[in-house]
């Protein structure tokens, strides 16, 4: 099995894990310890000023931290609102917004889950049926002969260029989040998902943390 945190709207890289690993291979680790300022809880959006990381604020928790399943949502800073605006600033002239709009707006502002692994899970089983991909499962108990990718090393993944809208502002900028390459080459880019999961699958397993 393959092993992944949870992650909120995950990056390019994540995504092509999952599109080229086979049905059911893909596991969602929901036991593992919350951990502060990572993709767990962010996305790495392109805007007009460059790179924003967008953060979903959590609830205050003890220490040691509890595992991700345990982690809810805060509603603190207006932060759906924010996220919206942030999305239609930085996609709203990319190809396939108007096309997606109506469901990433939904999606913002669902808030019948108050855990963070289940809004990130929405968000991730969304993307999958964009490019008809087999959503992971969430799992709560891990065996032997476990493979682990963290989310740093998926961000990291150098794909190939595919077009973006601000690249003629800023060049090509990989490791964003998948969003940004739905939003730009829509449901076509399953083929370069695919491609860049095999990469992935061949590499050398990168240490957990």
């Amino acid at each position: 099995m393959i092993l992944l945190p949870s992650s909120f709207c995950p990056s390019v890289g994540y995504l092509a894990l999952i599109s080229a690993a086979e049905a059911g291979e893909v596991g969602i680790d929901l036991r593992e310890p919350y951990r502060k300022q990572t993709l767990r809880n962010r996305a790495l959006l392109m805007t007009a000023g460059g790179i924003e990381p967008f953060t979903v604020p959590v609830a205050k928790f003890g220490y040691p931290p509890p595992p991700v399943s345990e982690i809810t949502i805060s509603e603190h800073g207006d932060w759906r609102h924010k996220l919206e605006h942030a999305l239609r600033s930085g996609y709203g002239m990319a190809p396939f917004w108007d096309h997606f709009e109506s469901e990433i707006r939904a999606l913002i502002f669902d808030r019948r889950d108050t855990s963070l692994a289940g809004f990130n899970a929405k968000w991730l089983y969304w993307l999958c049926a964009k490019w008809d991909l087999v959503p992971p499962s969430p799992v709560y108990s891990v065996g032997e002969g476990t493979r682990r990718f963290t989310l740093e090393a998926l961000a990291a993944a150098p794909g190939e260029r595919y077009w973006q809208i601000f690249e003629e502002k800023y060049g090509f900028t990989p490791g964003l989040s998948a969003l940004d390459l739905l939003l730009s080459e829509g449901p076509y880019a399953v083929t370069y998902l695919r491609r860049l999961g095999l990469k992935l699958l061949s590499s050398p397993p990168s240490p957990a943390h």
